[in-house]
């Protein structure tokens, strides 16, 4: 849940949105209603005493005001929530629940961003096979436009906004004695600023289309993914043991070095993370050319030309309850973690043209799947020798 205050207009909140939307007050009651919601659940929303409760299917708690302080407490800003609709069904919906006060006035603010982006489940109890690996569900495909613009817009604002803090802390503390007694406040200013900035610039990339650059770029996946081995302090400090099964007439990746080194980094991070007493991360890579759609788990890939490069932990395994959030922006299991992680690598590879497939054994690991846009020629690994600056000066150099 998050809580916050703010001077929007949310009457043109509510009625901006793609999804139902409701305004419900302390008390549990409905005092207002966009035309999806309306649409969704039938005019009985217009009453003036509808509670929250009546549209919830399922839902024990009889106090509509206690139900609404413990989502108030809830760790999450998102949850799947079972709703009653006006054909007299039953459908679990993804919805976010926020609190905030206006002109003294607190209300919470339901969001069903969930509904229509992909078939509804039903609330039933159809027996899952428990032998086979429990997959991601489908993460939205497109994003709402406006939701899109939203986002790069509150990116862009936090950034311009951030860049002021942070350049006035500089300026400060280039000014400040270093025994100052307000010094090492002024420093932790600067590092929740940067903090800060990090996370303003995952919300942009995560709505970033960068298509129009992959067909000048080329990148060697074995390469990105050696040197993040030698080079990543987490996995030394970890004592991670590293397996590479990697294809070495591997196609070239139509994706940036220094993104595609951002996807590694942020899946293998939480693969070491996993919870294994002693981690191990299996990292394979392979050309996958599709003739035809490939469905792996949920996703749905149409044919092209991929490497596809999967990374598998040995840990603990992700819930089948949570393993369809885990590309939730803001939603971690993990004290003190943003939430933005694979949220972030999802953004990424899909705006490149790709997918992610993620699933998981309890007590057997994760496996995480990547397959990233290619071009169906080899990229060879090269070497860089060191030499001295005036090694071979005045000398004519052949290539071939």
């Amino acid at each position: 849940m998050t809580t916050f205050q703010t001077k929007l207009d949310v009457a043109l909140l509510l009625e901006s949105a793609a999804w139902p939307a409701l305004l419900v007050d302390p008390g549990g009651i409905i005092r207002r209603a966009n035309n999806a919601a309306i649409e969704l659940f039938g005019n009985g929303l217009h009453g003036a005493s509808t509670s929250i409760l009546s549209i919830l299917s399922g839902e024990t708690q009889a106090d509509p005001a206690k139900y609404l302080t413990q989502l108030e407490r809830s760790a999450s800003a998102a949850m799947a929530l079972n709703f009653k609709i006006k054909d007299g069904s039953a459908i679990i919906v993804p919805t976010s629940v926020c609190a905030f006060t206006r002109d003294d006035e607190k209300r919470f603010l339901f969001q069903l961003h969930g509904y229509g982006q992909a078939p509804a489940a039903k609330s039933d109890t159809s027996s899952i096979a428990k032998t086979e690996a429990a997959p991601a569900a489908p993460p939205k495909q497109k994003v709402d436009s406006r939701a899109t613009q939203l986002a790069r817009s509150v990116a862009l604002d936090l950034n311009n906004t951030l860049t002021s803090i942070m350049g006035h802390c500089s300026w400060i503390l280039s000014q400040m004695e270093p025994d100052n007694k307000w010094r090492k406040s002024m420093e932790e200013i600067a590092r929740a600023a940067a903090k800060s900035a990090d996370i303003a610039e995952n919300l942009a990339a995560f709505s970033r289309s960068d298509k129009e650059k992959e067909a000048t770029i080329s990148t060697n996946a074995n390469a990105v993914l050696r040197r993040i081995q030698q080079d990543s302090q987490m996995l030394k400090d970890r004592k991670v043991q590293w397996v590479a099964q990697f294809e070495e007439q591997l196609y070239s990746a139509r994706c940036e070095e220094s993104k595609l080194q951002q996807v590694f980094t942020r899946v293998i991070e939480n693969a070491a993370e996993a919870g294994a007493v002693v981690p191990r991360i299996t990292v394979q890579t392979r050309n996958s050319d599709l003739q035809a759609t490939l469905q792996d788990t949920n996703l749905r890939l149409q044919p092209g030309c991929y490497i596809c490069v999967e990374i598998s932990d040995n840990g603990r395994g992700i819930s089948p309850e949570i393993l369809p959030r885990v590309f939730e922006p803001f939603f971690s299991t993990k004290p003190g973690h943003k939430g933005l992680g694979l949220a972030w690598v999802y953004g990424a590879v899909t705006n490149a043209g790709g997918g992610v497939a993620i699933s998981s054994l309890h007590n057997q690991g994760t496996s995480v799947r990547l397959y990233i846009p290619a071009h169906k020629r080899v990229s060879r690994e090269t070497g860089i020798v060191a030499v001295k600056p005036d090694a071979g000066a005045g000398k004519t150099i052949l290539l071939v």
